[in-house]
C-alpha cells in the first residue's frame, strides 16, 4: 500500500512539472548567436497549425541576422526556439518578443521546442 501511494506521488509530481514547463516554459539566457536591434534582419513568423510550428522549413540566408517572431498561436514550450547545432536556445514571452539570430554556417539545422515534442528545418543558405 505504501509503495502505491508513493508512485501514484511521484507520478503526480512529474505531470504537474511537464505541465508547468509547458504552460509557463523556461527562459534560457541569450547566447553569442544573438543580435540585437538590426533593422536588415530577414523577418520570419512560426505559427502553430496542426499540433507542430508552421511553417516547417524556414529558409535563411548565412551572415545576415534573422528576427523570428512567434506568433500568438504560440504557446507553451512551442515559445522556445533552439537549434542545438547553432547553439541557439531562445524563449519569447509574447509575440512582441522576437528571437534575434545570425546564423554563420550554410547547412540544415532542426529546431525543436523546448520540451522537443515541436520541430521544424531551419535552411541556412
Amino acid at each position: 500500500m505504501e509503495f502505491r501511494k508513493t508512485t501514484l506521488f511521484i507520478l503526480g509530481i512529474i505531470i504537474l512539472g511537464v505541465l508547468g514547463f509547458f504552460f509557463f516554459g523556461s527562459s534560457p539566457s541569450s547566447n553569442g548567436n544573438v543580435v540585437v536591434g538590426n533593422e536588415d534582419a530577414q523577418q520570419v513568423t512560426l505559427g502553430f497549425k496542426d499540433g507542430n510550428y508552421y511553417p516547417q522549413t524556414i529558409t535563411v540566408q548565412a551572415g545576415t541576422p534573422v528576427e523570428l517572431t512567434i506568433d500568438g498561436s504560440v504557446t507553451g514550450c512551442f515559445r522556445s526556439f533552439n537549434v542545438k547545432a547553432l547553439n541557439i536556445q531562445e524563449y519569447s514571452k509574447d509575440p512582441s518578443e522576437p528571437v534575434r539570430f545570425t546564423p554563420t554556417k550554410p547547412g540544415t539545422y532542426r529546431f525543436v521546442c523546448g520540451m522537443g515534442m515541436g520541430s521544424g528545418i531551419l535552411l541556412v543558405k
